[in-house]
């Protein structure tokens, strides 16, 4: 994990009560979570946490099938199919 700027503020209000207010700076604090999907609740969890993927990042693993094969990257698969279609066609698909 990653270290983390903290600023810290401390206040001193009446009644000699210290607050203290701490500001992270350009880290995100993670958690690990698995969650059953074969339950409807774990499916429940799972469509509400990829529904903010600016906080939440889900990861699927690798199915068992594929796991010793080569896999691909969406580019990858993208200039494939354009050297695929560019052939046929006869032209740089690329630049239409």
């Amino acid at each position: 994990m990653r270290h983390q700027k903290v600023e810290s503020s401390f206040l001193l209000p009446e009644n000699n009560i210290y607050l203290c207010n701490n500001k992270t700076h350009n880290s995100m604090q993670t958690v690990h979570v698995q969650i059953d999907i074969a339950t409807p609740t774990g499916r429940r969890l799972l469509k509400e946490v990829e529904r903010h993927p600016r906080v939440a990042k889900v990861e699927y693993p690798i199915p068992e099938e594929i796991a010793g094969e080569k896999t691909y990257t969406l580019e990858e698969s993208f200039d494939e199919c354009c050297d695929i279609l560019s052939e046929y066609y006869k032209c740089d698909v690329r630049k239409l």
